[in-house]
């Protein structure tokens, strides 16, 4: 309704502001936080009253009130707006019930809300990038969460439908390259899912000389090196310890990146068995992505280098070929407290030839808007990554492959540790990092537990474990996704499980309890919804009252998206999921839903009808299965 509400104003701004301001300005709305103010407000009076008055006598200055008056009075005649009602220098706008009840009642006939246009067309998001050789811990398990409810809210938003999003892990990336150059102008919207896993490197070396070492048959013959944490740790222990072999590792990986044939069977071998690794966290997350690691755009990096070389965006500095924002450094310019000039390069090559991280970004920054010709990226790390992304993006922007206006074409989501519930970075007690597969069991056990004690009248035994599994994992994925990802948050089983407050438990009951009432009811959502007209408002005030908040919040989803999708903070979703199980819950306590009036019945059923679609929705976006019963 955000949307709507902008285009009327702005109609009556674009008569107001050049008087007031001498300009045109973009119409303010935001939703009424307080009862009694509206349920909108219109902020724009206040500045330019401010504007206006600058310098000029009292006699010919406006108040807020005035000028909020006059914007209230240019509003176009709509069907939306009950009455605008100005306020020092501020318009609280009332909306017409008839106008909440024909948004309920078009979500009723859709069978699901109508997402919000975005001004993109292809979405590159690249998030959870393991290491491979190594487990997915729950340093990942943000990343993931987070990225894969940002790809689900782009999908919504550009009309790709539910199951629209499965990739294979091990992607042709050629293949999808000439499919969009084929279709050029006509593509399909898409969203990219994109697995940056470490895959290349100098660790490499070590590993293989181990798996020769231990299976010198391993291209007829794999062998069982178990859990691939241990093989890693005997290869590095191996690697510390033994000269011989230290120098046999780095014989390796000179023979890897040549593709020697064997050296790159055993690395294809390694890889292989790390991302069948993987794929068992994400298929218990529901997790689709396609990997695209660093070995991928290995090639591509002297090709990206000597574009900037040749765009003269490429220096020597100290033997290593640099790329600096504000310009190579005076030598003789002060130093920092650290001894290091202002000027921090990106290094596109380093002293000795090789290749880092700088240089990597680079060549996939230049994969992702040339070739798979993204118009937005988003880049899913820790927030201790900010300054790096940073870099990369002023260097894109100066080769011009991306723009960094208002709405960036490239920006990075920011997020803080995982800690424990004192306070501490989540560890094992020998200080190892958390695997997530075993975090996650522990969440689907603790939720059979409760299940068998307190649910075994409402399901069989035989569904228990399918509703335990969805539980757990949405209660993981929820109490990341509900914490402000800026900031670190604590990792409790406790509260996550708890049955009360701002949780997948208490929401996925809220949800299961709807499915519940219409069973008592003797329908079924599919009835309910071949009679979207059956909206009627209760004429005993209390009931209206409650009612019609409902019917708000539920017509609010859009706005929330709208949000969402400014600053990619999944919280704001769960923040409005929980508000509207609020409502829900007033809602029950002022309205009787099974009562002997057909007439109202039959309306409050589609009113929870819609609230529950709209929960779906915000379920699906988040990444969480909802359970019929609990």
């Amino acid at each position: 309704m955000l949307v709507t509400l902008q285009k009327l104003f702005q109609e009556s701004l674009d008569i107001v502001a050049p008087k007031y301001a001498g300009k045109n300005v973009n119409a303010i709305i935001m939703v009424s936080t307080r009862a009694g103010f509206g349920d909108y407000q219109c902020n724009n009076a206040m500045q330019l009253s401010k504007l206006h008055n600058k310098g000029k006598p009292k006699t010919e200055q406006k108040s807020p009130f005035d000028v909020a008056s006059e914007i209230a009075a240019n509003v176009p005649e709509n069907d939306v707006i009950e009455k605008c009602e100005p306020v020092n220098g501020f318009i609280n706008i009332y909306l017409k019930e008839d106008f909440i009840k024909a948004e309920i009642k078009r979500l009723l006939a859709t069978g699901s809300p109508i997402p919000p246009e975005v001004p993109y067309k292809r979405v590159v998001v690249d998030f959870s990038s393991p290491n491979i050789a190594k487990p997915l811990h729950v340093g990942h398990l943000r990343s993931t969460i987070i990225g894969d409810t940002i790809c689900r809210l782009y999908e919504y938003c550009l009309g790709i439908p539910e199951g629209g999003v499965d990739v294979d892990p091990v992607c042709d990336w050629a293949a999808v390259e000439k499919a969009l150059e084929d279709e050029g102008e006509n593509a399909k919207p898409a969203v990219i899912r994109t697995n940056h896993v470490g895959d290349w490197g100098t660790q490499f070396g070590m590993l293989i000389a181990q798996l020769k070492l231990e299976a010198p048959d391993f291209k007829e013959k794999m062998p069982d090196i178990g859990d691939l944490v241990t093989f890693y740790k005997r290869a590095k222990a191996h690697f510390d310890e033994d000269l011989e072999f230290k120098e046999e590792a780095r014989r390796t990986v000179v023979k890897l990146q040549s593709h020697s044939p064997d050296e790159y069977a055993a690395w294809k071998k390694i890889c292989e068995l790390s991302r069948a690794d993987f794929q068992v966290i994400y298929d218990m997350l529901k997790v689709s992505i396609a990997e695209c690691g660093e070995s991928f755009y290995n090639p591509l990096i002297p090709v990206v280098i000597k574009m900037m070389e040749d765009e003269g965006k490429a220096e020597l500095d100290n033997g290593a070929l640099c790329w600096f924002r504000d310009g190579k450094p005076d030598p003789d310019a002060p130093k920092s407290k650290k001894g290091q000039s202002a000027s921090i390069p990106l290094i596109l090559r380093k002293t000795d030839g090789g290749y880092g991280y700088d240089s990597t970004d680079m060549a996939a920054i230049y994969y992702r808007t040339q070739r798979l010709h993204a118009d937005k990226i988003v880049y899913c790390t820790d927030h201790g990554q900010a300054p790096h992304f940073d870099l990369i993006f002023a260097a894109a922007k100066a080769m011009g492959w991306v723009e960094m206006g208002p709405d960036p074409e490239a920006v990075h989501v920011g997020f803080g540790l995982v800690k424990d519930t004192s306070g501490q970075k989540f560890k094992t007690r020998s200080g190892d990092t958390v695997g997530l597969r075993l975090l996650l069991d522990e969440a689907v056990g603790k939720v059979h537990a409760i299940l068998k004690e307190r649910s075994a009248n409402r399901m069989t035994e035989e569904e228990m474990p399918e509703i335990a599994q969805k539980v757990g994992i949405a209660a993981v994925k929820y109490a990341d996704l509900s914490s402000q990802r800026t900031k670190d948050y604590v990792f409790s089983f406790d509260r996550m499980l708890n049955l009360k407050g701002n949780t997948a438990v208490y929401l996925m009951y809220a949800y299961a309890r709807i499915s519940s009432i219409f069973g008592k009811a003797g329908t079924t959502k599919e009835a309910l919804l071949e009679t979207p007209e059956a909206i009627v408002l209760s004429e005993v005030a209390e009931e209206r009252a409650a009612e019609v908040a409902l019917m708000m919040h539920i017509a609010r989803f859009q706005d929330e998206v709208v949000s969402t999708l400014k600053d990619l903070y999944p919280h704001r979703l769960c923040d409005y999921l929980y508000n509207l199980s609020v409502k829900i819950s007033d809602f029950y306590e002022k309205c009787r839903v099974i009562t002997d009036d057909a007439v109202m019945r039959e309306s409050r059923l589609h009113m929870l009808l819609a609230a529950q679609l709209t929960m779906k929705k915000c379920f699906d976006i988040l990444g969480i299965e909802p359970v019929e019963k609990l």
